[in-house]
């Protein structure tokens, strides 16, 4: 079975977590009523992670609790939810989990990103000398600039194990 990782990053709004985990546990229920006449077991386990286990509490109320720490999963997949649009900020506060994003690619894990997320992939490192998107609207800052991410006329970019959907698309100009 593999183990899909959603951090659990110090953001404000709850929706790039909880996106992903509500998608993916649909999935996995959905797998197992398809496949409930043969055998097998799950199709993934879904792991929210923390630096720590203590519940996470969003600005709009929602409270998620990890179901592992950063030290203890090994994922297959991690999905990185979008961040706040400070990004200088936000990829400080959450320089725990850009580490471990990285180390979890260096270990083999393929990677994924919703929106602003793709600042934690590029702060990792892992988006060197690759193209990559971003939400559409994505803020930008001295930092965030030398990140180097484009948002023109892209959907999702994916390669080498590595993708990162993007908002909206803007219309092409060319």
């Amino acid at each position: 079975m593999k183990t899909i990782a959603i951090p659990l990053l110090k953001t404000e709004n709850s929706i790039g977590a909880v996106g992903p985990i509500e998608i993916l546990t649909k999935t996995c229920a959905l797998w197992r009523e398809l496949t409930k006449r043969r055998s097998g077991g799950p199709l993934f386990d879904v792991q929210i992670v923390g630096e720590r286990r203590r519940p996470v509490t969003f600005a709009n109320g929602i409270t998620l609790h990890p179901s592992a720490t950063v030290s203890e999963v090994k994922p297959d997949l991690v999905v990185v939810p979008s961040i706040d649009e400070e990004l200088d900020s936000a990829l400080k506060k959450n320089q725990a989990y850009v580490e471990w994003v990285r180390d979890s690619f260096q270990r083999g894990a393929h990677l994924s990103s919703l929106c602003t997320g793709a600042f934690v992939l590029a702060a990792a490192g892992v988006l060197d000398g690759r193209r990559a998107t971003t939400h559409w609207f994505s803020p930008t800052s001295s930092g965030a600039d030398s990140l180097a991410l484009t948002s023109r006329n892209a959907i999702c970019w994916l390669t080498r194990a590595i993708s990162s959907p993007a908002g909206a698309p803007l219309p092409s100009s060319t």
